[in-house]
């Protein structure tokens, strides 16, 4: 099952509290061995958004964040630090290649 994970942004800002990775997008994929598949997963981007105490309202975490991608959280296999700007948000947030099963 490929499964999308988002790391914490490299400077969180204060008082926000973040996952060191969290679970983002995932899908089931049903594979024979040596059978492989192009898997799209889209990551909202509320994903990256935080909950601003001082603000009342959501708020995009700017900065470098790390992606990370893999069959399951144990096995994370491929991974892209990505910057995050708030004009960004119209664009893909990373691309990465598909997996083969065993």
């Amino acid at each position: 099952m490929p499964q999308v994970y988002l790391g914490a942004p490299d400077h969180a800002p204060e008082g926000a509290q973040f996952a060191v990775r969290a679970l983002a997008s995932f899908n089931r994929v049903r594979l024979d061995a040596r059978q492989s598949q192009t898997v799209t997963l889209h990551v909202p981007w509320r994903s990256l958004e935080y909950w601003s105490t001082a603000s009342h309202r959501w708020m995009l975490a700017e900065g470098q964040c790390t992606i990370y991608a893999g069959a399951s959280s144990r096995d994370l296999s491929l991974s892209e630090a990505v910057n995050v700007w708030h004009q960004n948000r119209r664009r893909p947030v990373g691309h990465f290649a598909s997996f083969v099963s065993d």
